[in-house]
This record gives structure tokens, sequence and C-alpha cells, in this order.
């Protein structure tokens, strides 16, 4: 039997009366309980009591892999916590483990970091996969449309990961999506717009990753008189950079600007984007100038900034929020972008305004 599996729970749980008005913080029994029953597991391995050639090396080990993380599970099963951040737990009971048992106890831990802990990391990759394919399909059957696919791959990962996490763990799977994966041209739709391809932002983009690349090259060649390691580190880091900003390149032309009943929806790839309701627009201006009163709540819809040219001013009647690739909020209530077909654009809100 298990070391925790013979304590009392209960002392650990408070019948609570609702009517009393009392409530304790979900992520305080979520986390704490977790926490606590570490913390035993670790004073009992740093204790004299603690005997490398018995069961209790067994029976220590069980705890911190199987049963924390199934008692954190069975906590959080009923609640909109992603199931997977139970992995997490797995792996701070095998670090413990490492970390307070001596070399001649590993056994067991060694064991499940060869042959378990392959295995579960595998299933999550496999739901993962699984959950965007049903996804897009859904997608496809109700809509019937091609469905945004960094869109699906948010709301996937949001089932799995911690909401931090969401937007670095999709931003990373779009960049090679659109970056290697998806050739197929993008046919737009009469509500659709591009917004890439007078506006010379790829091209902008494209001499960035050039310099990037030659950059990374006369680099690499001077640190390796003095580091071999460092240059090939600071080389790879580059090549990684040149791919993500190929992969943001590609975006481009894959996720238009939409506007629809539901509101306007900016996207300049993966870097930024936003959906802004109707009823927020105070008015949609066809202009090249520079804003006199520029200030803080005016942004651009491109990364670039002033670098790239705008030829639309939408003015909103209250603050939204410019969301960047990794989850980042800018406030604004003046946007400044780009379309290749302003006309068009302003024809087709119109025609959705006077149908509302």
């Amino acid at each position: 039997m298990c070391i925790l599996s013979a304590v009392n729970w209960n002392y650990f749980f408070v019948k609570i009366d609702m009517k009393r008005q009392f409530a304790l913080p979900k992520s305080i029994l979520y986390i704490g309980v977790p926490l606590l029953m570490f913390t035993f597991l670790v004073v009992l391995m740093m204790s004299s009591l603690f005997d490398t050639s018995s069961i209790l090396v067994l029976g220590v080990s069980i705890d911190l892999l199987i049963l924390v993380p199934l008692i954190y599970f069975l906590l959080i099963r009923k609640t909109e916590v992603p199931k997977t951040t139970v992995v997490p737990i797995i792996i701070l009971g095998l670090s413990l483990g490492y970390f307070f048992m001596p070399e001649s106890a590993w056994t067991y831990l060694n064991i499940f970091k060869i042959w378990v802990l392959p295995l579960i990391e595998l299933l999550v990759l496999v739901l993962v996969f699984l959950k965007l394919r049903k996804l897009v399909r859904f997608y496809r059957q109700v809509k019937g449309a091609e469905p945004d696919f960094y869109n699906s791959v948010k709301k996937v990962c949001a089932e799995f990961v911690q909401k931090r996490v969401v937007y670095l763990l999709a931003a990373e799977i779009s960049v090679l999506y659109y970056g290697f994966w998806n050739w197929k041209k993008r046919t737009l739709a009469a509500n659709e717009f591009s917004n890439h391809k007078e506006s010379g932002i790829v091209a902008i983009f494209w001499v960035i990753i050039l310099m990037v690349l030659v950059e990374s090259f006369v680099l690499h060649l001077l640190l390796a008189r003095w580091s071999v390691v460092f240059a090939w580190i600071l080389t790879i880091l580059s090549i990684y950079t040149s791919i993500q900003l190929f992969g943001f390149v590609r975006s481009i032309s894959k996720r238009p600007i939409v506007i629809d009943r539901t509101g306007l929806t900016l996207r300049c790839g993966l870097m930024n984007e936003v959906k802004i309701p109707l009823d927020e627009i105070d008015s949609l201006l066809l202009s090249q100038k520079e804003l006199e009163d520029d200030d803080e709540l005016t942004r651009t819809l491109s990364p670039l900034g002033k670098l790239e040219q705008h030829n639309v001013v939408l003015i909103l009647n209250r603050e939204n929020e410019l969301t960047g690739v990794y989850g980042g909020k800018k406030p604004f209530n003046r946007i400044l972008f780009y379309v290749d077909k302003p006309m068009a654009l302003q024809e087709v809100y119109e025609k959705v305004l006077s149908e509302l």
C-alpha cells in the first residue's frame, strides 16, 4: 500500500455550508493539495526513516509519480482546468524524486522516465492532433467553409494547456503550418480582403529575413574564433528566428481581413489581430494621411508600424484591444491599416450596416 494512500484525506477537505456564503478558493484546492502531498514526501525522503533498501522506495516512487497526479486529476476533472496539466505534476514529482532521493534509489524513477513518460507525451500530442482534426471537420460541416487554422489551434490548445501557454503553443504550431505545409492559394470570398499584395509588407519582411541570415553567417565566422559552441548556438537561434519570420510572412496571405454581421476582423497574419463589433465602429475613413493628433491609443495593424503605409483609418467609439502573436494586448480606439481594395471594403461595410 502506498504511503499516502493510508492518510485520511478528510483532514484536507472541509464540508462547506453553501448558505454561509463561505467558499475556499478553488485554485488553492487544486494547487495546495498536491503541494501538501509533495511536501510530506520530501520531508519523508530527507528523514532518517527513509531506507533505500526497503519497500519504502517503491511506495514513495508510486506516490510521486502516480498517486499525487491521480489526486490532482480527480480534483480538476470536472473543472475547466486543462487535463494535460497533470503532465507538469508528473514531471514535478519525477524531479523531486531525483533531487531528494539518493542515486541508489532511482531504479523506479529511471524505469518511469524511460518507458512511461515518453508514452504520456506521445499521448498528449495524439490527443491534440485528433481534437484539431475533429474541430476542422466540424467547422467544414457546419460553416461550409475553410476554417482559420490559427484560431482552430488556439481552441484545441485551450483544452490541453494552461491559458498563458495557449498563444505560445498555437503560434509555434501555426508558424510551421503556414510556413511549410499550407501552400494552397487562398480564394477570397466577397467579404474577405487581402492586405499584402500592394502594401510592401511582404517585401520588407523578406529583406529582414535576408539580413538575419547574412548577419548570422558573418557573426558565426567571427565568433567561431572565440567559441565554436557559442557561435553555433547563435546561428541556430538566428535560423529559428528566420523560420518564424518565414511563417509570419506566409500567414499574411492566408488570414485576410473579414467583415460580416458579427463584426470587422482585422488580421496581419499571425502577428496582430482584433475583432471589432460593428456597433463599436464610429467611422471607417479611406485615408493615407498621417494623423496629426496621434496618441497612445492609436495603433497600426501592421507590426512594422509607420514603416508600412496605410489607406484606412478606423475610429471606434470605445476602446478595444489588439492581440499580438503571443497573446500580448494593446488598447486602442483608432487603428490604421492597409487593404488592397479599400473601396470594396467600404462598400461591403456600408452594405452590412444597411442590412442590420
